[in-house]
């Protein structure tokens, strides 16, 4: 015994096949995905306990003195910064300054504490008359 279809409900079959084809591509495509974004997860963790190790590890090492002041030195010479006199106290260094562009002195402290761990202490900033320049008053910096 045939049974005989009709045209409309073969094109519906072969539709409804072609829909579950696409669903069981479309769910192993999710399964992939999420596979891999399990997989990313487990490395960024990895990646945040190195780094929080190594910051934790960089904040008990205290540089010598000299070598704040070397890394201070470096630092203005990299941001095209003059420095005028660089005191040593006892837990901190003082730094002088001519009058500068902000943006320098920002881009400047943000290196230091960013790169080398060297902290403000103190900050007294003065705005001048000409655009976009400073005096700076205090400046107290601390490893």
């Amino acid at each position: 015994m045939i049974i005989a279809i009709r045209p409309a409900v073969k094109k519906l079959l072969l539709t409804v096949l072609v829909v579950l084809w696409l669903l069981l591509l479309y769910y192993d495509w999710q399964r992939v995905q999420a596979q891999q974004n399990v997989s990313d997860l487990a490395q960024l963790q990895q990646q945040a306990q190195r780094l929080a190790r190594l910051q934790s590890g960089r904040s008990t090492l205290s540089p010598a003195p000299q070598q704040l002041t070397s890394l201070i030195e470096q630092a203005a010479r990299h941001h095209h910064l003059t420095l005028l006199e660089i005191t040593l106290g006892q837990d901190d260094i003082s730094v002088a300054l001519p009058q500068v562009p902000f943006e320098r002195v920002n881009a400047w402290l943000a290196d230091l504490q960013r790169n080398h761990g060297i902290h403000i202490q103190k900050l007294q900033v003065t705005a001048l008359p000409e655009t976009g320049m400073v005096r700076v008053a205090t400046l107290r910096l601390q490893g």
